[in-house]
């Protein structure tokens, strides 16, 4: 069972991230799991209740981290060799998800460059579409952008998708925050 939610959880995120599955690992520079792992919030950090649902240290690979272009409909320039972990918490129809990779900081900005580009270029009639939007106030790690309950954030030499469902508004920007200081702690800008 845990098996199964954990690949939903990844598949989910990596849909609406514009991920692909990683390759078999293999050698890999940059932060270790257990450093990508510290760097994501706790069960104790999130709302009340929540509990582990997923739980994937052991990606990483060759791999399509990059940015869905909306207007080609396939993913721009990919990185390989990218270390990354998943995680999820649930409690009733609460959700979080966590997918960190570490592509390297030029990367990391390129890939949320490249999707606030697309959206511009791109942008969707299509009314299930989430319109993508930077997050102004406040700034999220080193670059950020925002789509319905989902952030993604550069920081450093790191790169988040955090989605969350069921927890309003306030609560997403709370986590969200929350997120981008713990990155900077562990992973600071160049």
């Amino acid at each position: 069972m845990r098996t199964i939610l954990r690949s939903v959880l990844t598949g989910v995120l990596a849909v609406a991230c514009g991920l692909s599955a990683p390759a078999a690992a293999s050698s890999i520079d940059g932060p270790s799991f257990k450093q990508l792992r510290e760097a994501l919030l706790t069960a104790e950090e999130l709302p009340g209740g929540m509990r582990l649902v997923g739980d994937d240290q052991a990606r990483g690979g060759d791999s399509d981290f990059a940015a869905w272009d909306r207007c080609d409909n396939e993913s721009s320039k990919a990185a390989d060799n990218v270390r990354m972990i998943s995680v999820g918490y649930r409690k009733g129809d609460r959700h979080v998800g966590m997918f960190l990779g570490a592509p390297g900081a030029e990367e990391a900005l390129a890939i949320v460059a490249a999707k606030l580009d697309g959206a511009r270029r791109c942008p969707s009639t299509d009314p299930e579409d989430l319109p993508v939007t930077q997050w102004v106030h406040p700034r999220l790690g080193d670059a950020s952008l925002v789509f319905g309950h989902t952030a993604i954030i550069a920081q450093g030499d790191v790169l988040l998708y955090f989605s969350t469902r069921g927890i309003d508004d306030a609560g997403f920007a709370a986590l969200a925050e929350a997120s981008a200081r713990k990155l900077a702690k562990h992973f600071p800008s160049s």
